[in-house]
């Protein structure tokens, strides 16, 4: 998603697939061609507060805790909470 100078991404890994670099190799593409090619000022990702492996992949590419409003996600009956990550100026 696109929001003036700011895309906003998302991934998923399958669990069988977790743990192989899959993750950091496609938030790596993503990230250099917002700023390559798309030409924008900032990346965004949130993230599930207790995730610590979406959070580690996310501080290795450079992403700083953002301070946006608190938000939220629900996953079946739980209402997760989520934190934001941003990327500025590659």
């Amino acid at each position: 998603m696109v929001n003036g100078n700011e895309a906003e991404i998302g991934y998923t890994v399958a669990s069988e697939h977790q743990h192989k670099g899959y993750g950091i190799e496609a938030a790596t593409a993503l990230v250099n061609f917002i700023f390559s090619e798309l030409k924008l000022d900032c990346v965004l990702a949130r993230t599930v507060s207790d995730n610590r492996p979406s959070i580690r992949l996310l501080e290795k590419l450079g992403f700083k805790p953002g301070h946006d409003r608190p938000a939220a996600i629900r996953i079946g009956d739980q209402s997760m909470p989520l934190v934001t990550y941003r990327l500025c100026g590659k």
